[in-house]
């Protein structure tokens, strides 16, 4: 496997004057979007550091496990209406595991 250049994904991820891509920007809100919503159906009475510690370890499992061996376009069908199917969105949109705490600051 060829080892990450981290410094060309940065470089990717940055126009010429230093600031993020508009595409990278929308990527973020669309995440941040995505992990609100799932907050609110899936989890509505409990408080936001709960909520956010359920989504990371969700995520975590999901991406780790069924994630890695059905990359597909679509969710499954037996995980439509589930927490799967939005982190199944998020996993797409962007391929990395949000810590707690970075998902408690968007709640």
């Amino acid at each position: 496997m060829k080892p990450l250049d981290h410094k060309a994904l940065i470089d990717k991820m940055l126009d010429n004057r230093g600031r993020r891509c508009p595409a990278t920007v929308y990527v973020q809100v669309q995440v941040e979007r995505l992990y609100r919503l799932a907050a609110r159906s899936f989890y509505p009475d409990l408080p936001a550091a709960a909520q956010a510690d359920r989504l990371a370890k969700d995520t975590l499992r999901y991406s780790t496990g069924t994630f890695r061996r059905s990359h597909g376009p679509t969710c499954e069908a037996k995980h439509l209406g589930t927490v799967i199917e939005i982190i199944h969105l998020i996993l797409r949109l962007r391929d990395r595991c949000h810590r707690a705490r970075t998902i408690r600051r968007w709640l």
